[in-house]
């Protein structure tokens, strides 16, 4: 009878610690217009190139107002713009680069 409430109770917080647990929308995002080319290369199929270019087309442009302006890159296609979204997106306010 007690290992059974044991066994319940671990199970019981075990699931309850699985829905505290924030899921990729609510994990804070970095703003894109201010990554730099060595966080955005800690992204899987992100490299050195791809990265500078990212850097350099948001620079140029003065900031960027949504993830989307980044396919005009060559190279950045849906699937790669999928992974940059989940761990960034465009912040609101000042977009300029510092």
């Amino acid at each position: 009878m007690r290992r059974r409430f044991v066994v319940s109770l671990y199970v019981g917080l075990f699931l309850i610690s699985l829905l505290l647990q924030p899921s990729d929308s609510e994990t804070t995002k970095k703003d894109i217009n201010r990554a730099t080319v060595e966080e955005l290369m800690a992204i899987k199929g992100i490299g050195r190139k791809r990265a500078e270019s990212i850097v350099k087309y948001i620079r140029k442009k003065g900031g960027i107002s949504r993830m989307d302006e980044l396919l005009q890159l060559r190279g950045i296609g849906e699937k790669t713009l999928n992974r940059l979204k989940r761990f960034y997106e465009v912040k609101r306010g000042d977009n300029r680069q510092h």
